[in-house]
C-alpha cells in the first residue's frame, strides 16, 4: 500500500533544474531543489534523510502507472519486492 509521507509545497514545474542528492556524512543525504518564482527569484528547498541504506531513482521515460500517482510527492511503497531484496542483502 502506497502512503504519502510528504507532498511538495510547490509544483515540480517550478524547478530551475533537476533536484540534486547531496551526500552529507555517514549514511545521511539531502535532496535539494532550486525553485524559481514568477519574478525569477531563486529559492532553495531541501529534504534531509538519515540512515540511508539504499535508494532508487526512476526517470520519466521508465515510470509505471503507479508512479504517476506519486508525482510531486515522497511516498512509502510498503514492502515492495525491491525492499525485500535489500533486507535480505542486509542480513
Amino acid at each position: 500500500m502506497i502512503k504519502t509521507i510528504l507532498k511538495l509545497p510547490f509544483p515540480s514545474t517550478t524547478f530551475e533544474c533537476e533536484p540534486t542528492l547531496k551526500y552529507l556524512i555517514g549514511r545521511d543525504h539531502e535532496l535539494v531543489f532550486v525553485l524559481l518564482d514568477e519574478e525569477d527569484n531563486k529559492y532553495e528547498y531541501s529534504i534531509n534523510f538519515e540512515g540511508i541504506e539504499a535508494y532508487k531513482c526512476t526517470y520519466l521515460s521508465s515510470i509505471s502507472a503507479e508512479m504517476v500517482e506519486a508525482y510531486d510527492k515522497l511516498i512509502d511503497c510498503g514492502r515492495s519486492d525491491w525492499l525485500i531484496e535489500i533486507e535480505k542483502q542486509c542480513r
